[in-house]
């Protein structure tokens, strides 16, 4: 690894691995954002596989070169090649990239989960898009409420005593109740670190609480129109559209985040290893460095300490890094 420990302190001359920065961004968080494949582009550009030309806002001017051998690099490789021409350049917009990103993610979760070995490679829901998502959420939902049961008979229990505030506690005990199982499983694996605690609050049960928040208010606005229904019963036909579509879209964000939380709870050590490397590389890019100011078009003065800073989400302003 690129680091020495100086008073507890780690201090990179370079990123601590060499691997794809969609990965490194997938061990980070466990999900894949246009900054991660923007990353992979760039370190294409720096293995000299094509050339990145000139930089734009909302898009940048790409050379292609020559195609990669690696199957990954390849597949968005022949991706860029679809993009529009602009003279002798391929004009690649971030709205583009958005299009991709779902397919490259599933690759850079299968490539993850093979090189560490994960025991959820053979449970990669990523594989069947979309759906294997909204399946997998189906599943968590059945065995988080299935654990959830002692918590539920221990709030009923306390409401007897509660009197009128017993609605505020089942409303907490609705919203929280995942998140607490979810704690309550994982309390083993956050005594080993102070950055695996961070890591799950900020990336799981954070993201938890929001998505339950989420479906707490839109059932009330899409429950609404169905209680009309014995007025005019159109209304609730036409409203049922809106709340099927809510449906799959809440197991689907719930079957990615308990994927995250899973894959993370029974990560083998290596791969554990090299997430607390990544993220002591990216609060010391955020403390020691000044790259994570820079905008997208200082990636070559810095090279892949750039394209690995914003992989790992050291930018602190994303948008700063789409301009310049």
């Amino acid at each position: 690894m690129n680091s020495v420990s100086i008073e507890k302190e780690s201090f990179y001359s370079a990123p601590p691995y060499d691997y794809r920065p969609s990965l490194a961004q997938y061990l980070v968080s466990m999900k894949l954002t246009h900054e991660g494949l923007i990353a992979d582009i760039m370190r294409m550009d720096h293995l000299g596989f094509l050339s990145i030309e000139q930089y734009f806002p909302d898009r940048f001017l790409v050379k292609l070169k020559q195609e990669p051998t690696d199957i990954i690099d390849a597949y968005l490789y022949n991706f860029l090649k679809t993009m529009p021409a602009e003279g002798p350049y391929v004009r690649v917009r971030l709205a583009d990239l958005d299009k991709y990103l779902s397919e490259h993610e599933g690759r850079v979760i299968a490539e993850a989960t093979e090189r560490f070995s994960s025991p959820l490679f053979l449970f990669n829901p990523s594989r069947f898009g979309r759906l294997g998502f909204i399946l997998f959420g189906l599943l968590s939902i059945f065995l988080l409420g299935f654990l959830s049961i002692p918590l539920n008979i221990l709030s009923m229990f306390f409401t007897i005593f509660l009197g009128p505030y017993a609605i505020l506690l089942s409303l907490a005990v609705y919203l929280s109740g995942p998140a607490i199982i979810l704690l309550l499983i994982s309390m083993h694996k956050l005594q080993s670190n102070p950055l695996q605690r961070k890591y799950l609050f900020n990336e799981i049960l954070l993201s938890l609480l929001k998505l339950e928040l989420i479906n707490l208010f839109s059932s009330v606005l899409l429950l609404l129109p169905l209680a009309l229904a014995a007025v005019f019963l159109p209304l609730a036909c036409l409203s049922a559209v809106p709340l099927f579509v809510f449906i799959l879209y809440y197991y689907d964000r719930f079957g990615r985040i308990c994927f995250k939380f899973f894959s993370w709870l029974l990560e083998p050590r290596e791969a554990g290893e090299h997430r607390l490397a990544w993220l002591n590389f990216k609060d010391f890019v955020i403390v020691h460095s000044e790259v994570e100011k820079r905008p997208i078009s200082h990636y070559e003065l810095w090279g892949p300490f750039y394209y690995y800073a914003l992989a790992v989400g050291a930018m602190q302003n994303p948008h700063a890094v789409q301009s310049g």
